[in-house]
């Protein structure tokens, strides 16, 4: 799991709860802080699902295949060229 998927996973519950508390003590401050930690935890998010997606399908289009356990292409060699005498 990538540092910016747990970062994403920490801001999201901490923007809504600050939200929430921001709402029940009528701190307008506590309330965007709430939500831009909240945003950008969603931003970032998916984001990094549209990286690995983009990867994934890069890796679909060029031939080879993509391995979701590790996170990488394994491409097959490519046939040698025939060399005409």
């Amino acid at each position: 799991m990538s540092v910016a998927l747990i970062a994403a996973m920490s801001l999201v519950p901490m923007g809504l709860a600050l939200v929430l508390i921001g709402a029940f003590r009528r701190r307008l401050k506590i309330q965007l802080v709430g939500a831009a930690c909240f945003g950008f935890g969603l931003l970032l998010y998916f984001s990094t699902l549209l990286g690995e997606f983009g990867a994934a399908d890069a890796c679909l289009d060029a031939g080879g295949r993509w391995n979701y356990d590790d996170r990488f292409c394994e491409l097959s060699d490519p046939p040698a060229p025939e060399t005409n005498p």
